[in-house]
């Protein structure tokens, strides 16, 4: 529901926007929740990449110490 929500107001408020203030505001709701949920997703993967990176390293980490023993 609130989610839903959200939506609703993120595309309504550009057009709330051209008829109130009178400009041209080029980017309507639907480019804006594109942008936004783009956005999201490339930090998301950004984010998984350089945790799968880190845990990678731990692991050889482990390995080499595992094989001296």
């Amino acid at each position: 529901m609130i989610g839903a929500g959200y939506i609703t107001l993120v595309c309504l408020v550009p057009e709330g926007l051209m008829r109130f203030t009178g400009s041209q505001f080029y980017m309507g709701g639907t480019s804006l929740l594109i942008v936004v949920s783009v956005t999201m997703d490339t930090v998301a993967q950004i984010q998984s990449h350089l945790l799968a990176h880190q845990y990678e390293g731990l692991i050889k980490k482990s390995k080499l110490r595992g094989g001296r023993r």
